[in-house]
């Protein structure tokens, strides 16, 4: 609110929101009303906050994928190819840089996507035309690339026609764990198939008490082992990427013996 002085008209200023000099002749009034307020005394920025990466976590763009960084600025789990990361290890994802990259540009500051995301030392060349400066790094293999060879990406990732072209064939840590378990889970429901083809329960099967105690045995022990394994292979296909003939053997491993199971029941209930 501007103030005047009543005798002379100039401004009037305050610092206490009761009383005012004014600027001509440093004379003082008294503030009868005032919608003034005083500002707030300084407050220091609250320190940043430092997420903590959650085991088990995967990448929120690459959901196959165990996430390697949590974001700097929104604390979202990010892999290896979606993470730029800083010189002192921490990492911001593709959203969280470029708005860095944006408001440096807003306030003025030098920050731009070829010296914030790139860093791409003086003097090197691309793989492809060594004759050509790089201009960026493929986020999947690393390799130096020049603006020809350079596929951008969504969220400012660039990718080498090499990785862009060639579909990923390595299994994540979490698609190998499934996988595992339903190996794991395979040989344990053979086992139990083995033990009731060779006829060892057949004692146990001769009472009505018997009878009932030996299929809640085979269906804790064979069954749901064996539809468990089945879903795990399933879980470990990915349709983006290609899946070897290891997760088929599990899957038709697991479904042979479920199928199996399935059909001794039917003939055991008839029989």
């Amino acid at each position: 609110m501007e103030m005047f002085c009543p005798e002379c008209m100039a401004p009037l200023v305050t610092v206490d929101g009761q009383s005012a000099v004014c600027t001509a002749h440093q004379g003082k009034y008294q503030i009868l009303f005032s919608r003034w307020r005083p500002p707030p005394p300084p407050t220091e920025d609250p320190p940043p906050i430092e997420y903590v990466l959650q085991s088990g976590a995967v990448c929120a763009q690459h959901p196959n994928v165990d996430a390697a960084f949590a974001c700097r600025g929104c604390g979202v789990a990010i892999c290896n190819v979606c993470a730029f990361t800083e010189p002192d290890g921490g990492a911001f994802c593709p959203s969280c840089i470029t708005r860095r990259v944006r408001r440096g540009s807003d306030t003025g500051t030098n920050i731009s996507p070829a010296t914030v995301l790139t860093r791409i030392p003086e003097g090197v060349r691309c793989v492809q035309h060594p004759s050509v400066a790089a201009t960026a790094q493929c986020k999947s293999c690393g390799a130096f690339m020049c603006a020809t060879c350079d596929f951008e990406l969504p969220g400012g990732l660039h990718i080498c026609p090499a990785c862009a072209a060639a579909p990923k064939t390595a299994l994540s840590p979490r698609r190998k764990k499934l996988l595992i378990g339903s190996y794991g889970l395979a040989v344990w429901s053979t086992l139990g198939m083995a033990v009731l083809l060779s006829g060892a329960l057949a004692e146990a099967g001769q009472t009505k008490e018997g009878e009932a105690m030996l299929g809640v045995a085979l269906s804790l022990f064979l069954l749901i082992p064996s539809i468990v394994g089945l879903a795990l292979g399933f879980s470990a296909t990915d349709k983006r990427f290609a899946n070897g003939p290891a997760i088929w053997i599990a899957i038709i491993w697991n479904g042979i013996i479920l199928g199996a199971f399935l059909l001794l029941s039917i003939i055991g209930t008839f029989s």
